[in-house]
Formats: C-alpha cells, structure tokens, sequence
C-alpha cells in the first residue's frame, strides 16, 4: 500500500516545514539507496511521521502490538509500513522482520532508547539496534530531533522543530564489535553518544553544552518550504 504511504509522507512533510517550521541539516548523510537504520532520540508520538516526511525513502517502523488490535486503525498502520512489536522491545519474529528488511535494502527505523524522553534528555538505550545492525549488516544513521515535543510552541513561533542527521556508523565498524549482548549494547550506546553530539550544536538550541569537535558536520537548510522530492524504496 504504498500511496497511503506517500500521503501519509506528504502530511508529515508538511507539518513538519509549513506548520512548526522545520530547519533540517545533514540531508546530505541519508543513503540514496540500499538498506540503513535510522535511529533518532524519541521525544513524541509524532516522531515518526515527521522524520519520514524528511527522508525521501520508503521507512519501516515499529509500534506496540496493541495499536493493532483496532481493526481500521491496524490496516492504515500497515499501509503506512508499520509493523507490530510487544510492548517493551523486539521479539523474535519482529527482530526477524527487521533483519530481512534490511538485507532486502530496505530503510527502517528504530528508536534506540525504546521509549520517549524528555527535556532533551537521552535515555539509555536498548541492546535491539546493535542485535539487528550486526546480523543485517546494515549502516545506522543517527538523528536529533527537538521541540517536537513543544507542538504548541512550534504553532506559535516560540521554537522551530529541529532535525540534524549525523554521519553513518558504518557497517565495517559495527561488525567489528563483539557478536554477543555486550557488543550490541557497545554499537546502541554508540548511537546514543553521536545523537548526543548533534544535539551538543549551537544550531539545535542555545545554551546546551559546546559542540563536540568530532561530531559529524554538514549544513544547515530551512525546511519551511516545500521541495518536489521523489520517494523511493
């Protein structure tokens, strides 16, 4: 069902630049094609359809199992590449599901911490991300967002929703870590330190701790307009 995906990506889009005024940076890090994870910081239940409105690539997500159980509300979750979890983490079949998604080359995405936090503050993550990056042999692309937990304010102009893609962890380097509980917790916290880099930019919010010189870089662009952008697998 993939124009209910693209409907739904049209909404987000435009929620995201028109109505809260997004301002975007490192657009240039998101892979043209083959499969990656992406993996922002968690801070709303709109999170997912807001970042996908800025990734021109067909993304797979995760929710609890329970939002299925409403028979309609399932069926538009699932056209919109939506796939059930149990409350509280992967089990096997959905790890299984994200694995095979991604050595078919397609995207997902995965909340590393497992649940939303708040004030900016990054949770520790789950051992999930390392588990299916390691056995898919897939990238991990970090993501921040801000203020999209502060929906009101962003209505009113008080603060701009904020997104900034980091640099891939590459594949080599995630192989590279031990294939066990310990090594998957060594590639999460990994992700978690290079979110918390691009959260620690000047660009993101005044006052939070001086950037990190080894963060990734890129530029910064105004996503309050709209720009023609083909969506792809």
């Amino acid at each position: 069902m993939k124009p209910l995906y693209d409907i739904g990506w049209i909404v987000g889009r435009m929620t995201g630049a028109l109505l809260l005024g997004a301002q975007v940076d490192g657009r240039e890090n998101i892979p043209d094609d083959g499969a990656f994870i992406l993996a922002p910081n968690h801070i709303s239940y709109l999170d997912p359809p807001i970042v996908a409105g800025f990734v021109p690539r067909r993304l797979h997500f995760f929710a609890k199992k329970e939002l299925f159980d409403f028979p309609l509300f399932g069926s538009i979750l699932r056209g919109l590449q939506v796939h059930p979890i149990r409350r509280g983490g992967f089990n096997r079949g959905a790890l299984q599901l994200a694995i095979d998604l991604l050595k078919d080359g397609r995207p997902i995405t995965v909340f590393p911490e497992g649940t939303r936090g708040k004030n900016g503050i990054l949770l520790e993550p789950k051992a999930g991300i390392g588990r299916i990056a390691q056995d898919s042999g897939a990238p991990i692309l970090p993501a921040f967002l801000a203020h999209l937990d502060n929906f009101k304010r962003c209505l009113r102009r008080k603060e701009r929703l904020q997104i900034r893609f980091g640099e891939l962890i590459s594949a080599s380097w995630i192989a590279s870590q031990e294939s066990n509980k310990e090594g998957w917790f060594t590639i999460a916290r990994e992700v978690m330190r290079r979110i918390g880099d691009l959260r620690d930019t000047p660009a993101i919010e005044a006052g939070l701790a001086p950037r990190n010189e080894s963060a990734p870089g890129g530029t910064t662009d105004d996503g309050g307009g709209l720009h023609m952008i083909r969506i792809v697998s």
